[in-house]
């Protein structure tokens, strides 16, 4: 299905970031209280200073090492404290970022896979890294530094208007220029930043691509065009970001010269004023260091702006992800597999996939017996597989509806209806794990004679002779190590250990032969006798020993009975049959020809 274009998320507030911390907030209250009293510290140093320097005639030098040590110890609890706050902050912004980023994993799981594909891949493993990352550091870097500069920037101020507020207006005049700049430099940074990280994104999905599709980019000598396309991607990321490191490279040289022409401002006026004698040495001394103590935090503005729209943009992305629908809380519920008959009824039900041409489904209605096989049969893109994926509920009818045992199946509590129900598509997925984990994933507390009956089931015992480690094999990343008989076998004997109340096998057996393939539906039947098992499948010759088969064309339901009584009825089942005949006796005739008779 083709992946619908989602809107572009709108950015993330300051406050709406800053709520992160709420339930940390006595960590942050004292990781502030710390800090305010490092910054009071810091505000005595020029005071000390002055004190210092006034008194240097008064006792010709005397005191100064009194001076030098207060100096030392304040500088050392000062660095103490510093490092205290510090840890406190970040130690809020990790434990939020793994807050953040098991919530997210949480909510990927449970969201349905039809809205999770509205993201692409790349997309989804940039927010779950980068982005969240951007966030950690918003709130322990960014957050601190904003904090630390207003502090700083409140007592500097302060200190400088009791000691001369003609010379502290003078010196500040050109700070407001400063905002203003910065101001239009940070509304010019979020833009630019979700350029980047979109462009991030698309790198990420380059990659994942390549991963998954590695065989067939070597079967098909594909790699160096593949590494052109990603040449592609990695300039235009490129592009996006020298864009950024331009404007992040004005933020920083506007506070240094700002900052420069407010120091030069108090040097020329300051020294007038101590020429004349209404200023002494020591309380310029001590206004020039307040004046430095600003411009220390504003020299790293630049950086701190960076982060905090980095930090807005990266939120925004990650809310956009979140705000996708949960679909139905895993709520506890004492529903489960033994409560469920297996009666199903489909009414009336049609479903289009997003910008598809025509419904996969139109009105379907089928009623399906307990504990009976029911085949779907029908051409590609019949509706197979749309139909089987409702059972699950990885997506809903549009119109009409399901029942289950009588219940509308959005009324039953999806534990307990995944639990009743063992779906094995045809693309079977494997974790890196062993053949025993893989097997066990939904009974983790399976016996191994458990695990030994399904696999018999399976029809996979005589694989596992092959493999030293028996059960305990790893089968590498997505079951690499299998072949896609062998995958497809796991993947039933992993649905018969649960021994759910209704089998759903969506053309679960393409990869194995049509001997293979009724022996292994024999023994599934044998091992869960009391299930309703529902078929897809393009073996007619396995259809025929279902109860009853169901035949789908365009989305429609078109026939619905035993196998002979769809050949007697001649209609679409009667022509794929005899069509399904006609090949295999002419592939039998090819298959007996020798060499020397084909010359």
């Amino acid at each position: 299905m083709p992946q619908r274009p989602h809107p572009d998320p709108a950015p993330a507030s300051f406050r709406e970031i800053v709520a992160l911390v709420r339930p940390y907030r006595r960590k942050a209250a004292l990781g502030l209280a710390i800090l305010v009293a490092a910054n009071g510290l810091a505000a005595t140093i020029p005071r000390i200073l002055q004190e210092a320097i006034d008194g240097l005639r008064q006792t010709a030098g005397r005191g100064l090492l009194g001076w030098v040590v207060t100096l030392l110890a304040v500088t050392g609890l000062i660095g103490l404290l510093r490092y205290a706050s510090r840890r406190t902050v970040v130690g809020i912004a990790r434990d939020i970022e793994y807050g953040m980023r098991t919530r997210l994993f949480a909510h990927l799981v449970a969201t349905p896979p039809l809205e999770l594909r509205r993201f692409r891949s790349g997309d989804i493993l940039a927010r779950a890294t980068q982005d969240i990352g951007l966030v950690r550091m918003f709130i322990g870097s960014g957050l601190g530094f904003a904090a630390n500069t207003v502090l700083v920037a409140v007592m500097a101020v302060t200190m400088m208007a009791r000691l001369d507020p003609w010379l502290a207006a003078w010196a500040l005049a050109p700070y407001p220029l400063l905002a203003l700049l910065l101001g239009r430099c940070r509304r010019a940074l979020h833009d630019r930043y979700e350029g980047t990280q979109e462009a991030y994104a698309r790198i990420s999905e380059q990659v994942e691509e390549m991963l998954s599709g590695i065989r067939v980019l070597k079967a098909y000598v594909a790699e160096a065009s593949r590494i052109r396309r990603f040449e592609v991607v990695q300039a235009a990321y490129v592009a996006e970001t020298r864009r950024v490191i331009h404007l992040e490279s004005i933020a920083t040289p506007l506070t240094t010269l700002v900052g420069g022409v407010g120091m030069v401002v108090a040097l020329w006026l300051g020294g007038r004023r101590v020429i004349q004698g209404s200023l002494t040495l020591g309380q310029f001394v001590a206004f020039t260091g307040y004046l430095a103590m600003l411009l220390i935090p504003l020299n790293v503005m630049g950086w701190v702006l960076n982060l905090v729209e980095r930090g807005r943009v990266s939120y925004g992305r990650l809310r956009a992800l979140l705000g996708e629908p949960l679909g139905q809380a895993a709520a506890s519920t004492t529903a489960g597999p033994s409560l469920i008959k297996g009666e199903i009824e489909v009414e009336d039900v049609t479903y289009r996939y997003p910008d598809a041409p025509r419904p996969a489904l139109s009105a379907v209605r089928l009623r399906i017996a307990a504990g009976t096989m029911v085949a779907l049969v029908g051409p590609i893109g019949s509706g197979k597989s749309t139909l089987l994926g409702m059972l699950p509920a990885l997506w809903e009818p549009q119109a009409g509806r399901i029942r289950l045992d009588g219940e509308d199946l959005r009324d039953v509590p999806r534990p307990a209806l995944r639990d009743a129900i063992g779906f094995v598509a045809q693309d079977a997925f494997l974790f890196s794990d062993s053949i025993r984990a893989n097997v066990a994933l939904g009974r983790p507390d399976a016996t191994t004679e458990e695990i030994e009956s399904a696999v018999g089931a399976a029809d996979l015992s005589k694989d596992l002779t092959a493999f030293a480690e028996g059960l305990d094999a790893v089968v590498g990343e997505r079951g690499v190590t299998l072949s896609g008989g062998q995958r497809q076998r796991v993947a039933i004997a992993r649905a018969v250990l649960r021994r759910p109340g209704i089998l759903v096998l969506d053309d679960a057996l393409s990869s194995v032969d049509a001997e293979t393939e009724a022996r292994i539906l024999r023994r599934v039947r044998e091992a869960l006798p009391a299930a309703t098992i529902l078929l897809a499948t393009h073996r007619l010759a396995t259809a025929r020993h279902a109860d009853r088969i169901a035949v789908l064309e365009d989305g429609r339901l078109v026939e619905h009975g035993t196998h002979d009584q769809l050949l007697a009825a001649g209609g679409l089942y009667s022509r794929l049959w005899e069509w399904q005949r006609l090949e295999e006796a002419l592939s039998s005739q090819l298959s007996a020809l020798s060499p020397c008779e084909g010359e």
